[in-house]
């Protein structure tokens, strides 16, 4: 039942409630005009003023029923007479937006009607027409769009009734019922049927709606595509689906419509069809019921699809099976004319040969043909003679051409020779030839095919071919039999045999590498004792239900080993059958994908850690501008705090912090390029202690922190960033696992010495080191969680709280400084980390933020220094000019020239950032040396990359550093610069 239908039964139901009280209003009208005429009768006797009385109190009952069903209905009412409204009730009012009953029976009819209605008619016009339809037939219902008081236009459904009062004059009674939400959900439905058209006339399958009735709604265009017919020629013949399916698959499509109608539902079916073409195609159909909502039945909408391309698939890989299974008990002859019946069946022939090409390349050797050609098309002689490849025919052209040859025109072929007499008569031929180590080995004909062979002819029969040969060899050579068997044995592919019932018949030595299970453990089981429960019934159920409709399954599992470690695999899944159709085994092909998915999802966390990487070097360069400019400022003024110690110490504790900042950024484009930072002789206990105030101040205090600290001697050469890095790693994977209940972490120092053969860390040599162990209370790992924990990407905290690079980039960072990393834990009592660094024995020049060089080089040339911004450019200004040089600080390259062109010979050094709006760095050098030739120029950045390096000295760059950069490092670079006569490329 589709809407129209649905909305025309909902106008019947209020079309007959209007009836009803319209009815009722007529007889309590026809009550009051019968007591109105008793009351105008004289009463001539005594008892004529008690009828008189009772008549008035009936006429006023009458009155105010009537007045109260006037007044209470829900839909508006007027009354009409000459023209003019006589009466309103209050619904009306409401409806048409007066204040009230009396200012809309002022107005005249046609003040409620616009100047036209929807179909263009004028509405006084149309108002006459139908009014005399409704004297003609005493009422009548229609549509109109009335105007309400503030002139907004809407939508009615009008019942007129005509009433002759006592003076004869003719009375409308009209009844409106606002329709405006009807027609807004008829204008929804019909632009849900414009978009259902819209999304179905674009897709791939064919679409198709019918009414209960059966006769076709819509159908989709893609119908010509599949079956040749256009979409008006089903609408024209309501009965074309049922008339093209094959005879033979009539059966099933009555069952299937059958089946709908006795439980509707979805349902699924496959059948064949004939398209207009002749062409014979596989659909496959599914259909479900529409319903309103009320429950009602609307039609049923169907979905066709071509699977003909699977179904030879399925065809194809049937049949193998089956030539697989019959070459277990009969002879090669037998299973080559078996397989040239099924390569007939396979490509609708009715003749098939199949000849053997020798060594030579020049002589074939027929050996069969098929069951049907020996039996009712061929008497000629001829099974195991010899042909020369020279002699024959047309049909060894695919020899001459190496490839596969069809001729559909075969009678009009020049180079055609004449047949043996008793020969099939030939029309159509395909031929192909079977390959080996570069030799044709055999050739495979069929021929005459009631249409055009096509290409997927050609690739049927080339599998077919293909199969043949080899089980064909199968059987000459058991040699050949051996070597399949051990590659099936030793292949890394999972094998599985089974039985109809599931119970395994045989599994290769690759299932028990990969699950633990030995071939006694399952030999006689199914194989759920793999199940991991990843997998819900349904998912095993549909499963079950393909395979044993005979197709294959390929799909994903992820299934369990002996042990309890879980595992992927790529699995298919192939019934076979017997030569009567029935399934005799399945076998499982399975790829074990874990690694291959673990390298697919180490490769997506690759990715995203590359573009935070690349994240990483971008901000660095603005960061790196932040901390110049605290770094010049705490420096220059450091200066002026000689007689201010408390004001001094606060400055150097904010040098302290960027100089950090610095190794900090450092780190981060170590990370962005790959590349190692410097190391250097530190102390590694300021560090500790660094390291446990800053937890201090964000762990929770349900976590207590201790150091232990008894080394005597804690110089090492090391990145100090990185060692910071290893500690915060390992402190904070401490702290996460006390989170929940709290605990105690222990950070302890202390000075070992190795011995050459220690069994504790075996790729240390012998010697002092100091040992930084990280101790916690927390809920301890297990075994196999402990044996992973350094593996990249490998994390136990749940989603969005790791990545599993923190424990693996300390191990690196470990090695790299020639250190080693133990782990030890126990489930619900805690973990312990012990890290084994080298310790330096000899003193070594320490890096000291609390004092300064000496002497700081100065000089007094002239200096133009460039960058675009400010806070950078006035500090670097005075810090140079405190060094006794001439500067000139601009914030833009178009200054920067500007300046230079006034006096080429007024500046000595150009210092210009690498990164600016409009022109960089490399392009302003390039411009300024146009204007000075020698002038020499360093080029500041904060983020600078092998392709700058090579740009650098090609530009002839006289230095290229790194912001943020210290006074010292500023002066001495500057210095070098001018004193150097040649352009030495500089890179700090």
């Amino acid at each position: 039942m589709n809407s129209r239908t649905k909305i025309n039964i909902q106008l019947q139901q209020e079309n007959a409630e209007l009836k009803k009280r319209i009815r009722d209003l007529e007889l309590d009208l026809a009550t009051f005009r019968r007591i109105e005429k008793q009351k105008r009768v004289k009463v001539k006797h005594n008892n004529a003023v008690a009828e008189q009385k009772s008549a008035e109190e009936a006429l006023r009952e009458s009155e105010q029923k009537y007045q109260d069903l006037f007044e209470k209905s829900k839909d508006a009412i007027l009354i009409i007479c000459n023209h003019k409204f006589v009466d309103c009730n209050q619904a009306a009012v409401q409806m048409l937006g007066y204040n009230n009953k009396k200012e809309l029976l002022q107005t005249h009819p046609s003040q409620l009607s616009p100047a036209t209605q929807p179909d263009g008619k004028s509405s006084l016009i149309k108002a006459d027409e139908m009014i005399s339809i409704a004297l003609k037939n005493g009422s009548h219902k229609f549509e109109w769009d009335h105007v309400r008081a503030n002139g907004e236009v809407f939508p009615v459904e009008v019942l007129l009734t005509t009433i002759s009062n006592e003076e004869g004059n003719q009375v409308l009674h009209t009844v409106w019922r606002d329709i405006t939400n009807r027609k807004r959900s008829e204008e929804a439905l019909k632009a849900a049927e414009l978009k259902y058209r819209t999304v179905a006339d674009f897709t791939y399958d064919w679409e198709i709606w019918q009414d209960s009735d059966g006769s076709f709604r819509y159908v989709s265009p893609s119908c010509q595509r599949i079956t040749g017919y256009m979409a008006d020629e089903y609408y024209q013949n309501q009965n074309l689906l049922t008339d093209i399916i094959l005879p033979e698959d009539q059966h099933s499509w009555k069952n299937h419509q059958r089946a709908q109608e006795e439980n509707p539902g979805q349902h699924e079916t496959e059948f064949r069809i004939r398209r207009k073409d002749g062409q014979v195609r596989w659909i496959e159909h599914a259909c479900q019921p529409v319903h309103d909502e009320r429950g009602n039945c609307l039609g049923v909408r169907g979905s066709n699809r071509d699977i003909t391309d699977r179904k030879r698939d399925e065809a194809v890989q049937s049949a193998q099976m089956r030539l697989i299974g019959y070459a277990e008990d009969h002879t090669v002859t037998e299973l080559l004319q078996k397989f040239l019946d099924e390569a007939e069946i396979l490509t609708g022939s009715a003749v098939g040969f199949y000849h053997f090409l020798e060594d030579d390349q020049e002589t074939l050797l027929l050996q069969t043909w098929s069951t049907n050609t020996l039996q009712n098309m061929c008497t000629a002689e001829g099974v195991q003679r010899h042909y020369a490849v020279s002699e024959a025919g047309v049909w060894v052209d695919c020899i001459r051409e190496r490839k596969p040859v069809v001729y559909n025109d075969y009678g009009g072929l020049p180079h055609k020779k004449g047949l043996p007499e008793g020969h099939a008569p030939l029309i159509r031929i395909l031929v192909v030839p079977v390959f080996r180590e570069e030799k044709i080995v055999a050739i495979l004909g069929v021929g005459n095919k009631k249409c055009d062979y096509e290409a997927h002819d050609v690739k049927t029969l080339q599998k077919m071919a293909d199969l043949v040969w080899e089980t064909f060899v199968r059987k000459q050579a058991q040699e050949e039999t051996i070597l399949l068997m051990s590659a099936v044995e030793q292949t890394d592919e999972i094998i599985i045999i089974t039985d109809p019932q599931m119970r395994i018949k045989y599994v290769n030595p690759a299932f028990s590498q990969t699950t633990g299970y030995s071939r006694g453990e399952v030999i006689g089981r199914t194989p759920s004792i793999l199940k991991s429960g990843k997998h819900d019934d349904l998912f095993y159920q549909e499963l079950l239900e393909t395979i044993s409709d005979g197709k294959v399954w390929k799909g994903y599992f992820t299934n369990k080993k002996k042990d309890g470690t879980l595992y992927e695999e790529y699995a298919t899944i192939t019934p076979i059958k017997n030569t009567d159709g029935h399934i005799k085994n399945y076998v499982a092909v399975k790829s074990d994908t874990t690694a291959e998915r673990k390298i697919q999802d180490q490769l997506r966390q690759s990715q995203k850690m590359e573009s935070i990487g690349t994240l990483a070097g971008g901000i660095a360069h603005d960061f790196n501008n932040i901390l110049a400019v605290i770094l010049g400022c705490s420096e220059l003024a450091a200066d002026k705090t000689s007689e201010r110690p408390e004001l001094a110490k606060l400055i150097r504790e904010i040098l302290k912090a960027g100089v950090r900042a610095k190794d900090l950024v450092g780190q981060i484009l170590m990370f962005s390029r790959s590349t190692k930072m410097e190391k250097k002789a530190l102390k590694a206990v300021p560090i500790i202690k660094e390291v446990c105030k800053f937890l201090r101040s964000t762990i929770p205090s349900s976590i207590e922190i201790r150091q232990n600290i008894t080394s005597k001697s804690d110089l090492v050469m090391a990145d100090p960033t990185q060692l910071h890095q290893v500690l915060m790693n390992l402190s904070t994977n401490a702290c996460h696992a006390m989170k929940e209940r709290g605990g105690v972490l222990e950070i302890s120092l202390e000075d070992v010495l190795l011995s050459e053969d220690t069994a504790d860390y075996p790729d240390l040599k012998g010697g002092p080191y100091l040992k930084l162990t990280v101790k916690d209370t927390g809920h301890g790992m297990d075994t196999e969680n402990l044996n992973r924990i350094f593996e990249p990407y490998f994390t136990s905290k749940e989603q969005g709280e790791g990545t599993g690079l923190g424990l693996a980039v300390v191990h690196g960072i470990i090695k790299d400084h020639g250190g080693a990393i133990k782990v030890t834990s126990e489930i619900n009592k805690g973990t312990t980390f012990e890290v084994l660094y080298p310790r330096m024995v000899q003193p070594a020049a320490l890096e000291n933020l609390d004092q300064e060089r000496a002497s700081v080089p100065g000089g007094t040339e002239s200096i133009l220094f460039v960058d675009d911004e400010e806070a950078v450019v006035f500090p670097a200004k005075l810090m140079l000019e405190r060094l006794g040089y001439c500067v000139v600080g601009v914030t833009s390259a178009s200054e920067a020239i500007e300046a230079m062109k006034k006096n080429k010979d007024a500046f000595d050094l150009l210092i210009t950032d690498k990164t600016m709006p409009k022109m960089n760095g490399f392009d302003l050098a390039r411009e300024i040396r146009i204007l000075e030739k020698d002038i020499p120029i360093i080029i500041c950045t904060g983020f600078e990359d092998q392709a700058d390096k090579m740009k650098a000295q090609g530009a002839g760059i006289s230095a290229l550093i790194r912001k943020p950069i210290r006074k010292e490092k500023l002066a001495s670079v500057v210095r070098d610069v001018l004193d150097s006569k040649t352009a030495t490329l500089i890179l700090l």
